[in-house]
């Protein structure tokens, strides 16, 4: 009885695979390639999407990364002199930081866009300028334009600030001491 059900089986089996050779060339062969593609993608789900899925994931946190590097290292206005476009001592330090302290696939210069194209170019001739001069052995600064705006106020502004807040403390005082005999009491101590 088992040997009649394997041979049963069997043949069924090859008939199978022959009918459906036979079926790829016809009309109903696409149909049977797309029930085998779908069998096989439900069977391996959900493997082939967790890749693409955290790859998605992920990419909002690269750019969010690569737009606070270039705020961080972003020349503003009150980097550079009024008039001159030449870059002011705080520039100057800033572009250090940028080009010796940065982290190294973060060492880009990015240079505030001005009112005028031409005020622009100026800066970013001045910045490339001075980064040239501080990069390290034979790396290239790489200095570029951006359109974000600088968060930031002059640092002669801020030290002004200071040296108001200093002027405007008064000097440290204790209070004055008073006597040991003189001090009162309003009641009774009864230690209860």
């Amino acid at each position: 009885m088992r040997l009649a059900r394997f041979v049963a089986l069997a043949g069924t089996a090859v008939a199978t695979l022959a009918t459906s050779a036979a079926l790829q060339a016809a009309p109903l062969g696409g149909f049977f390639r797309d029930v085998n593609t779908g069998y096989h993608r439900n069977k391996y789900w959900p493997e082939p999407f967790i890749y693409a899925d955290r790859e998605r994931v992920g990419a909002p946190m690269v750019i969010m990364i690569r737009k606070g590097w270039e705020e961080e290292n972003l020349i503003g206005d009150h980097h550079f002199k009024t008039g001159t476009n030449e870059l002011t001592e705080s520039g100057q330090l800033k572009i250090r930081w940028i080009m010796t302290q940065a982290e190294q696939g973060y060492r880009t210069v990015y240079v505030e866009r001005s009112n005028t194209p031409q005020q622009t170019s100026e800066r970013l001739a001045a910045t490339r300028r001075y980064a040239q001069q501080i990069a390290i052995g034979d790396e290239k600064a790489d200095v570029r334009e951006s359109d974000m705006v600088g968060h930031g106020w002059p640092a002669e502004y801020l030290d002004d600030i200071n040296v108001k807040f200093r002027q405007s403390t008064p000097d440290p005082r204790l209070p004055a001491q008073q006597d040991a005999g003189s001090t009162s009491s309003g009641g009774s101590s009864s230690g209860q």
